[in-house]
């Protein structure tokens, strides 16, 4: 839930039996503090889900301001050599519940010059930004800061590891589809509500020139899925190029794709 800050309380509640019941959530910023017709809670109505409660302070962390690591685990994976991480946009200042484990914590702004003042005050980190929180069978990360929309707008890779890796995390052994497509490829993966056995694959293709809005989509060749599960049959739902299919077993493979493509897969 990327800052999904309006939410009413019959959604809250809603998620949060989905997590109490075993649901896996990443949720960042302001998520349910305002109801559903904008109006600011004192604190998130998914409060106990994540394991905080909001301070009622909201910090531009905009400019020089870092995250320091407090508990190693997964969603650190590749920040063995550093005990700092980018921090930016705004951050909100949270308390964390005596059960959460924090994993990193909000540090305020280090001026990068002069040099001799390159330091903080304190390192001290009360207020944290990553929170992993167990809640009923479900488990969640939540983030203090604007994690989701810094790794599109600023795009520093801090943003994008820490989230993938709470993505594995929170999936655990349950395999996920990977593919070799650019970013630019939108692909999905959704399971009937009818048969368990039927999937629909599909993949939306924003590739263009810089320009915007975009007038040219540029196609994106030999785009390989592996899917957690092997393939008994497969047909195209939408096909409007004569785009050439091959599969092998779990592996989906498509020459040329250019707007839109989507499949009908059976499962053994």
């Amino acid at each position: 839930m990327a800052n999904v800050a309006a939410l009413s309380k019959t959604h809250s509640d809603i998620i949060q039996n989905w997590v109490k019941e075993g649901g896996k959530l990443i949720a960042t910023y302001q998520t349910s503090l305002f109801n559903e017709v904008g109006e600011q809670r004192n604190n998130f109505s998914l409060s106990d889900v994540f394991g905080v409660s909001y301070n009622g302070t909201s910090v531009n962390t905009i400019m020089d301001c870092y995250q320091k690591i407090i508990t190693r685990n997964e969603i650190l994976s590749g920040f063995e050599k550093t005990k700092l991480l980018h921090n930016g946009g705004r951050t909100l200042m949270v308390t964390p519940a005596p059960e959460a484990t924090v994993i990193t914590g909000y540090l305020p702004k280090i001026n990068n010059q002069p040099p001799e003042n390159a330091f903080p005050d304190s390192w001290n980190s009360p207020n944290p930004i990553a929170v992993l929180n167990n809640f009923g069978k479900g488990q969640t990360i939540y983030f203090a800061n604007e994690t989701a929309k810094l790794n599109y707008t600023v795009g520093h890779p801090d943003y994008n590891d820490l989230l993938k890796n709470s993505i594995n995390l929170l999936l655990a052994k349950n395999k996920i589809l990977s593919t070799n497509a650019p970013s630019s490829v939108h692909v999905y993966l959704n399971q009937s509500s009818a048969n368990e056995n039927i999937f629909q694959l599909s993949f939306v293709n924003t590739s263009s020139t810089s320009q915007r809005p975009y007038r040219d989509l540029v196609p994106v060749s030999e785009v390989k899925v592996h899917l957690p599960f092997d393939i008994r049959s497969i047909e195209p739902l939408l096909n409007e190029t004569e785009t050439k299919l091959k599969v092998n077993e779990n592996t989906v493979i498509i020459d040329n794709l250019e707007e839109f493509y989507s499949l009908k897969i059976h499962v053994k």
